[in-house]
């Protein structure tokens, strides 16, 4: 249902999804995804939005991915600081500050990692919720 409801709010972003779940969250996601594509289109410049779910025992894995320009090395280790923000197109440095906060705040987990080949992933680990065998 939340990824349906992206997918009609970015009608120009081609989206390719994979599997489906559902996880322990509240409304708050929306505001996960919603900044995670923003950024894809703002700082990266991309057009296309990957999203690979998987169930796995109590977690569900969702791999965000996107073709625009990725992210430097030098600072993927700084992209979820509060205040941190980088080049001509970055912001208040609180998007992806807050996107962490809420996914940790949820149990879950989130990490940045190489996109190939080119992009930016992210991988997000949240508590599958067991309904309906999804």
């Amino acid at each position: 249902v939340l990824l349906s409801e992206l997918i009609k709010i970015y009608p120009k972003l081609e989206f390719k999804i994979e599997g489906k779940g559902r996880v322990y969250a509240d409304n708050a996601l929306f505001s996960v995804f919603t900044n995670l594509i923003t950024n894809s289109i703002n700082h990266g410049n991309s057009t296309q939005v990957n999203i690979k779910i998987h169930i796995d025992n109590n977690n569900c894995s969702i791999v965000y991915s996107d073709n625009g320009s990725g992210i430097k090395d030098s600072i993927k280790n700084k992209i979820f600081n509060e205040g941190f923000f980088h080049g001509e197109t970055g912001n208040t440095g609180i998007g992806l500050f807050i996107v962490k906060q809420t996914i940790e705040n949820y149990g879950g987990s989130i990490t940045v990692e190489d996109n190939q080949p080119s992009g930016a992933k992210f991988v997000i680990t949240l508590r599958r919720a067991i309904a309906n065998n999804i």
